[in-house]
């Protein structure tokens, strides 16, 4: 993967690009100390899969970057990395991953075997229609029941399948970023940004019933993917 790292500090910048270096001696690693060079290369045209991007820099606000790539819509998996552990619950509709100081080994190695997922998904199969269904996970926004069919929503429309709910947790299996939150729905975290009171919005203004059956059982999993980010 091409990585860049942008913080004022060399010291972190060195630390954290040893660790990814750890993790495997073929990423690319490009080390700003500023963001105003890492704009610039990448308004240039120039591609990262990954940006680690510290918050709190002399003059610049990685919050106010980060929603300027969100709202470019560049293709790059941003990670936020701060001292402040509050802003964990934040970050879901500016970055992809949240990175605490100080950094340690096993969460780099974490986010970037999850990054390497993401961008070399997993294809789910289903049919639908007599024809072959082919979806990769970051694809799927949630799964929804109603009577005896099953709908698979995803980022560019639907799919109705003839296939029960426990059949789909099957297909699921080892992939932790889906979560049942209701006995009609499977929402895939990748794409959740909020819970207010039994709501919980996803990405392209979907809002969906949160049961209490599975309230529990959602903010534990949705803790553990958060910590897994």
């Amino acid at each position: 993967m091409k990585i860049a790292i942008c913080d004022d500090d060399i010291r972190d910048i060195e630390q954290l690009s040893g660790n990814i270096k750890k993790n495997s001696i073929e990423h690319e690693i490009i080390e700003f100390l500023s963001p105003e060079f890492f704009l610039r290369r990448i308004y240039e045209g120039e591609h990262f899969d990954l940006l680690f991007l510290d918050v709190q820099m002399p003059e610049y606000n990685g919050w106010d970057i980060a929603r300027e790539l969100k709202q470019s819509k560049l293709k790059v998996f941003i990670i936020m990395v701060t001292v402040h552990s509050e802003y964990i619950y934040d970050c879901f509709d500016r970055v992809d991953w949240f990175l605490p100081k100080p950094v340690s080994q096993e969460k780099v190695n974490q986010i970037l075997n999850n990054a390497a997922e993401r961008l070399y998904p997993m294809v789910f199969e289903f049919q639908s229609d007599g024809k072959t269904v082919s979806l990769t996970a970051p694809e799927i926004l949630y799964f929804e029941v109603k009577r005896n069919t099953l709908t698979v929503h995803t980022m560019g429309g639907q799919h109705d399948l003839r296939l029960p709910l426990k059949k789909v947790r099957e297909k699921l299996v080892g992939c932790p970023q889906f979560v049942q939150i209701h006995y009609s729905y499977i929402i895939n975290l990748d794409h959740y940004i909020s819970t207010k009171g039994q709501q919980i919005s996803l990405k392209n203004n979907v809002e969906i019933n949160l049961s209490r059956t599975y309230r529990d059982s959602f903010l534990s999993a949705l803790s553990e993917y958060v910590r897994g980010m």
